[in-house]
């Protein structure tokens, strides 16, 4: 991705007090991280997201000024990641790499399937309340969904490389 889109910049955003850049197989992918701590707010606050842009434009003179769709947030949360994004109209990926469950979303009480997954979409009304309203959900909020971070490189050029219009 790096030498498809030489000005990408990929940042870490967490609640916790870790950090990707201190983890040895990680910290050369990430151009920076900030936590919850350094903020004083966590995600799913806009606060967090809004000082990442400072540290990117920071780090890289071509960020733009304003949060846009040229941002893809890549987030296993689906409200503190991935619809908290959308509230300053950022890109979205839904990762259930990590999660155990298969494929639960134990903070909403969702369960991704394949034929829950976004650009999945199916004819058929849904089984039961909670499966409309996964559905409703993914398709509002989720403009990727991957099992693994291997598929990033494929979603992230489908959604256009970074640029305003997918």
């Amino acid at each position: 991705l790096r030498q498809k889109y030489p000005d990408l910049m990929i940042g870490g955003i967490t609640n916790g007090n870790g950090s990707p850049l201190s983890v040895k197989s990680l910290s050369g992918l990430f151009d920076f991280n900030i936590s919850a701590e350094d903020v004083g707010y966590g995600k799913p606050y806009q606060d967090i997201y809004l000082q990442a842009h400072t540290i990117a434009m920071s780090l890289n003179p071509n960020v733009p000024s304003e949060i846009g769709p040229w941002w893809v947030h890549v987030g296993d949360d689906m409200i503190k990641d991935i619809v908290a994004s959308k509230g300053l109209e950022i890109r979205t990926v839904y990762t259930t790499e990590f999660k155990e469950n298969d494929g639960r979303d134990e903070a909403v009480g969702i369960h991704v399937t394949e034929s829950s997954k976004p650009n999945s979409r199916t004819t058929s009304k849904p089984e039961t309340e909670s499966d409309y309203l996964v559905q409703k959900i993914q398709s509002d909020f989720v403009d990727a969904h991957i099992a693994s971070f291997n598929e990033l490189p494929d979603v992230f050029e489908r959604l256009g490389g970074g640029d305003a219009s997918p």
